[in-house]
């Protein structure tokens, strides 16, 4: 029912990764249930989860639809979800992060409401690179230089082995669709920086 991508293990045991939709149900607070068979699916099924939150985002990133006219598509809803585990098998979860990991499961605590409002004020921008590359300070200079945008919430980087790592900016979006514009215009400034932006442009 979902899709997991770009999973990451940290040395302390706690285990982040991005989920979209692969039907039409949705994740809410995530069940204990849901989230051990996302670990299963992710090859921690020994881990055991202790807490977790669900923050949900739009992303261009995941988008099977990058170049639609439509910019739902090319932002579809999204959720990041972080877990911290009270014992886990090691210090790296899986090692390719340029496919998705299908999980199927659904998530309890979904009501069955479809409303967009909670996804719709956090834009995540991904920037995907095949070599590691210190780019946090320019993306972020972007963001903070970008009209219509709100605040930087958080900057992280999150390292894949060998070599690839992925630089992560959460925004957030006073008004997602007045500001898919300013969105996209970080998008050429990460290809400058020699940045991929969505998951089909990567070669694996």
């Amino acid at each position: 029912m979902f899709n997991l991508w770009s999973p990451y293990l940290d040395p302390r045991g706690t285990l982040m990764f991005d989920v979209t939709r692969a039907n039409m149900p949705r994740l809410q607070d995530a069940s204990e249930e849901w989230i051990r068979e996302s670990l299963r699916a992710l090859g921690l099924g020994d881990a055991t989860p202790r807490t977790w939150k669900v923050q949900p985002l739009r992303t261009h990133f995941y988008s099977d639809y990058p170049g639609e006219p439509e910019w739902r598509d090319r932002w579809p809803i999204a959720w990041s979800v972080e877990v911290t585990l009270d014992s886990h098998p090691g210090t790296s979860a899986r090692p390719s992060w340029d496919e998705p990991v299908f999980v199927d499961a659904l998530d309890e605590t979904w009501s069955g409401d479809f409303d967009d409002a909670p996804h719709d004020r956090t834009a995540l921008v991904i920037a995907a690179f095949v070599r590691r590359k210190a780019v946090v300070d320019p993306l972020t200079r972007e963001v903070q230089g970008a009209a219509g945008l709100g605040n930087l919430q958080q900057v992280s980087t999150r390292p894949r082995p060998p070599t690839s790592e992925q630089t992560r900016l959460l925004i957030e979006v006073p008004d997602f669709e007045r500001s898919v514009s300013a969105l996209e215009g970080l998008l050429p400034k990460i290809q400058g920086l020699g940045g991929v932006v969505n998951w089909r442009q990567l070669d694996g």
